[in-house]
């Protein structure tokens, strides 16, 4: 997380919100398979963009304007990592929303809250015990 600059949450209706590394506790971003064993990242046709099926990102909750952006849809569809030396990777991530549907809604994304933090989930897995990820 030392070379991260700030993490770009990126939305199906072209919004974003830029979390700074000072915003952020934890994060962590993968390709799993079904036994949650991390497997090599898929690529897509676009460069410079892979395929994530898990992300978990830990954040204060010191701005709400982004915080109520992130828990108002479920409608996440890339997170960019930008790096400290200005380049940058895109992850398009898991998603079960319906493109075509008039309202984007990805069951994937779990939100997890306390007093001071947000945790968000992003998994085609069931993971158990997902409150446990961002104590």
């Amino acid at each position: 997380m030392n070379n991260i600059e700030a993490i770009n949450i990126l939305f199906e209706n072209g919004d974003n919100v830029l979390v700074s590394n000072k915003d952020f506790k934890d994060f962590y971003i993968s390709n799993i398979d079904q036994d949650g064993n991390e497997i090599p990242y898929d690529k897509t046709i676009i460069k410079n963009k892979l395929y994530a099926n898990f992300l978990l990102l830990k954040m204060n909750k010191k701005d709400l304007s982004k915080i109520n952006r992130i828990k108002s849809k479920y409608d996440i569809t890339e997170i960019m990592v930008i790096f400290k030396n200005q380049k940058y990777i895109n992850f398009e991530i898991a998603s079960n929303a319906n493109p075509f549907a008039s309202n984007y809604h990805n069951e994937y994304e779990y939100i997890y809250e306390d007093d001071d933090s947000l945790g968000l989930l992003l998994s085609q897995y069931n993971i158990k015990y997902k409150n446990n990820l961002f104590i």
